[in-house]
């Protein structure tokens, strides 16, 4: 029997595609510079504070935290600021579990109409990055631990501000840490097999005392507490201590509705990286939430993940060109002013033109590497513009009847090893088990596509 090998796969995931030419890539710390605005004298203070004091690890710093900061943002609104003030003047539950709840908020409340954001990049100040940047350091300065990890690794998992849309403070100064009964050589290696082993020898001076009524009554969340606020808790207190920390999560299971986060560390530490399951519920895709904000480095990169001796499945995810709309047709920053401009369709149609640049040369570059490559393309939706513009503005343009094939109308490409293939009509679903036939023989049925839905607006 003939074996047919699954050379590579590629999915990513966009809205709509025009091909075009990329001609121009600005730097990433410069885009950021761009997008901020009048806020730019701030960030340049930070770069010109670590020069002048002729640190290079921490200007390395100040530069990812500032050339990854666009995306990043303190969520305002009616709603939302209501149940702060409800956190705020709680009397029984300490700062460290106030901090923990408004970090969750995003998660569990519905932020309303009136939603804004305030983008670090427009509001954070030098003093405060200079703080922050400064109490991380003195961790890696301090515990031995932190050279086991690389450099790269301790900016995305220990040194980041922030955790979610909560409100920015400066949380190291308000924690203090002090450890107690510390072995005096081989740090790492005496804490290897044991992360509760770790956390065991720090203390916290302040009470993290929690107030469960509130936890109930404001998130609705029982005695048992759940997944995502336990994952935040044990982030929060890891990078606190200055532990290496990260969330990865499962947005659905594989057979079954529901969710799991969890708090995770490099495996170099502990030996753990795996996600302990419950019952009988099997996990998809696992995902993890960083600082670091790059949507093109998956088509940047994707060529390169092959090898020419294995099988190779490349899997990517880009959510763009969704808002915000931050690069413009030639790769450069839009004005941060214009982020979220619907009503200026050339907003959009330019950052989509450069996307799709970009997806071309990495189409380009998988088949340099191998002719015989199985590449698919496939957005989750259509255009949604009249939608856009009945959500943000208000204006009568949105007719379900007239919409809903459009935004079902989604982009679906396969290259199949130089092959054609009848894909003409066919949904993304249905596409991909044409494939699957195609590559193992197998024999999955064709899913009949929904009649009569209409997405109605909310």
């Amino acid at each position: 029997m003939k074996r047919y090998y699954l050379h590579e796969i590629l999915f990513c995931y966009i809205l709509i595609t025009i091909m075009n030419c990329c001609t121009f890539t600005p730097s990433k710390l410069e885009e950021a510079l761009v997008l901020s605005g009048e806020n730019r004298c701030e960030l340049e203070k930070v770069l010109k504070h670590y020069s002048a004091c002729d640190d290079s690890l921490k200007l390395k710093a100040a530069e990812f935290l500032i050339e990854n900061m666009p995306g990043h943002y303190t969520l305002r609104g009616k709603t939302i600021d209501h149940y702060r003030e409800i956190i705020d003047k709680d009397s029984i539950s300490s700062y460290y579990y106030k901090k923990i709840l408004d970090i969750s908020l995003s998660h569990f409340v519905s932020s309303g109409e009136d939603s804004q954001i305030q983008e670090d990049l427009r509001y954070i100040t030098s003093d405060f990055l200079i703080r922050h940047i400064d109490l991380s350091f003195e961790l890696l300065y301090k515990y031995s631990w932190l050279d086991m990890i690389a450099f790269d690794e301790f900016l995305e998992y220990v040194l980041p501000y922030r955790f979610e849309n909560e409100r920015l403070d400066l949380w190291r100064d308000s924690l203090h840490v002090y450890a107690s009964n510390m072995p005096s050589e081989k740090v790492g290696d005496y804490f290897t097999n044991s992360l509760s082993g770790l956390i065991a020898k720090f203390k916290l001076k302040e009470s993290t005392q929690m107030n469960l009524q509130i936890r109930r009554t404001l998130l609705d969340i029982n005695s048992l507490g759940d997944c995502y606020l336990n994952a935040q808790n044990n982030l929060f207190e890891q990078r606190s201590l200055g532990i290496p920390a990260m969330i990865d999560y499962i947005p659905c299971y594989a057979n079954r509705n529901g969710y799991h986060y969890w708090c995770n560390e490099p495996s170099v530490l502990f030996n753990k990286n795996h996600l302990e399951l419950v019952f009988d519920r099997k996990p998809g895709k696992i995902y993890r939430k960083t600082f670091l904000k790059n949507i093109l480095n998956t088509m940047q990169t994707c060529y390169k993940m092959v090898d020419k001796e294995n099988p190779t499945l490349t899997i990517g995810y880009v959510s763009c060109p969704h808002p915000p709309f931050v690069i413009n047709e030639e790769g450069g920053a839009v004005d941060y002013r214009n982020t979220s401009n619907w009503a200026d369709k050339s907003l959009y149609l330019n950052q989509l033109k450069y996307v799709n640049a970009c997806m071309e040369n990495a189409v380009d570059g998988i088949l340099q590497n191998d002719r015989n490559a199985i590449i698919i393309i496939q957005s989750d939706h259509g255009v949604r513009y009249p939608y856009h513009m009945m959500e943000c503005y208000g204006t009568p343009e949105y007719d379900a009847t007239i919409e809903t094939p459009y935004m079902q109308n989604i982009l679906n490409c396969v290259y199949y090893q130089g092959k054609e293939m009848d894909i003409e009509g066919k949904s993304g679903i249905n596409t991909l088990r044409i494939v699957l036939n195609e590559i193992f023989m197998t024999n999955y049925e064709m899913l009949d596509n929904p009649e009569k839905y209409l997405y109605q607006y909310k």
